[in-house]
């Protein structure tokens, strides 16, 4: 059975009005939407209900379902009201309700990773620090009763330089030098690793291997090369990554009547490398996997090929799609995108976003669910 889901943000849904939103759901064969419940800090150009309108906040997080109100000029959102009103009327018309919930990122009142010269990195909070807090977010989003399911995003540690609004760098920042710009050396860290490991030998060789990759302004670094000369590392980032996994299983004991599903980012377009943020990649993960197909044709195959040699089944993959013109600049270029998909059996989809779509590449989102329908039960 195919099912296709929509990622939103919650002023969007309040700019077009519960009703259209829904109609426009069906119009379009979507099995549900997944609505923002946190979200971080941003410049976002609204296309939706009007006029574009700038939704922006210097520090996040820019929404969170936990405050009673939220509001930007004249759109006006009282969370738990439109939950509520959406929820209700998503049933109705037999679509599902999840909530997009960022998870460590531009949240208030969380402990930041702290680099390897003791500098916290504020717009990323660290996993291990925040175990409480992770739990009791998810505790309070399953009491709600609103959402059939949660797409986790940044879960793990967001790294330093991660495509956010200026960011300035005088050097190339590759796979592997924004990997190790990224490591999280806070005290939970540190008494959480320090017991496997020679963690001030560790810090040591970091802060040697940035200073020469700053210097030698080499772009092409080999990533598997690097791993397979420092063994310390390589086991590091396993037991982080198992470590992230076990915070995730946990919250999802807590709240086993919803469903989960971890968004693992990619650098470079690539799920493959989601590891370098902590992501938990394997299918012992509790829940299902959502993996951005935003690159190349290519590159979504062997994201896909790689999570099934892994284990993964196809009804636990979704594969997430956008249409934002400066990634797909044609139809053709999105269809190619989802055909891949759908030739190695997937069947999950969702797509990015609601209001970011103009008239046009909302017809293209017809089109594509009407190709994911045709080939699902062709």
């Amino acid at each position: 059975m195919p099912s296709i889901s929509l990622w939103a943000y919650p002023w969007d849904i309040a700019r077009i009005g519960i009703e259209r939103v829904v109609e426009s759901l069906v119009e379009t064969n979507i099995s549900s939407l997944s609505v923002a419940t946190t979200y971080h800090s941003g410049q976002i150009l609204s296309l939706a209900g009007g006029d574009p309108q700038l939704i922006t906040s210097p520090s996040g997080p820019l929404f969170d379902f936990r405050n009673s109100s939220w509001g930007q000029g004249t759109i006006k959102v009282t969370p738990m009201a439109l939950y509520r009103e959406l929820g209700s009327a998503l049933s109705n018309a037999g679509i599902s309700l999840r909530g997009w919930t960022i998870v460590g990122h531009d949240q208030h009142g969380l402990d930041p990773v702290v680099n390897v010269w003791d500098q916290p990195i504020a717009h990323s909070a660290c996993p291990v620090a925040n175990q409480g807090a992770i739990y009791q977010l998810i505790e309070q989003l399953g009491d709600l009763g609103f959402f059939s399911a949660l797409d986790l995003e940044a879960v793990g540690y967001t790294p330093v330089f991660h495509g956010g609004h200026h960011e300035i760098s005088g050097v190339i920042i590759t796979p592997l030098l924004n990997l190790l710009l990224s490591i999280c050396f806070c005290p939970s860290c540190e008494a959480r690793f320090q017991q496997d490991m020679d963690w001030s030998g560790f810090r040591r060789k970091v802060q040697q291997d940035i200073e020469r990759l700053i210097h030698s302004e080499s772009a092409g670094d080999d990533m598997a090369q690097y791993l397979g000369e420092r063994q310390q590392l390589a086991q590091f980032i396993q037991r982080r990554s198992q470590i992230v996994e076990s915070i995730v299983n946990q919250a999802f004991l807590t709240q086993h009547a919803m469903e989960m599903a971890v968004i693992a980012h990619s650098f470079g377009k690539s799920t493959r490398l989601s590891w370098l943020e902590g992501i938990p990649t394997r299918p012992t993960l509790h829940g299902d996997i959502i993996s951005l197909g935003y690159g190349k044709p290519v590159q979504i195959q062997d994201d896909i090929q790689w999570l099934l040699e892994m284990g993964w089944s196809v009804d636990r993959i979704i594969v997430g799609q956008t249409l934002v013109a400066n990634t797909v600049p044609t139809l053709s270029a999105a269809e190619q995108r989802l055909g891949v998909a759908l030739d190695l059996g997937i069947t999950r989809f969702s797509f990015y976003n609601l209001g970011l779509l103009n008239t046009l590449r909302w017809e293209w989102l017809k089109r594509l669910s009407e190709m994911i329908w045709n080939r699902s039960y062709a």
